[in-house]
């Protein structure tokens, strides 16, 4: 938080993983889908997606997450 204010960044763009998501028997993937990451990968991306969040809630940083796949 203190780097962007330093370098005056007003938003994010987070470039996460559809392993965030139970995947298994899985059709279709909507933004309602529930989160529920089993791979490392998926833990740590959705992680990251929280700290984000932080920022986001408690200092006005905008953010947008895209979860991107093969």
């Amino acid at each position: 938080a203190r780097l962007s204010a330093r370098f005056k960044v007003q938003k994010v763009i987070f470039l996460s993983t559809l392993e965030v998501y139970k995947l298994e028997n899985m059709q279709e993937i909507t933004e309602e889908s529930p989160a529920e990451p089993r791979t490392l990968n998926g833990k740590t991306a959705y992680a990251c997606e929280h700290i984000i969040e932080g920022f986001r809630s408690e200092e006005g940083l905008q953010s947008v997450y895209l979860r991107i796949g093969d």
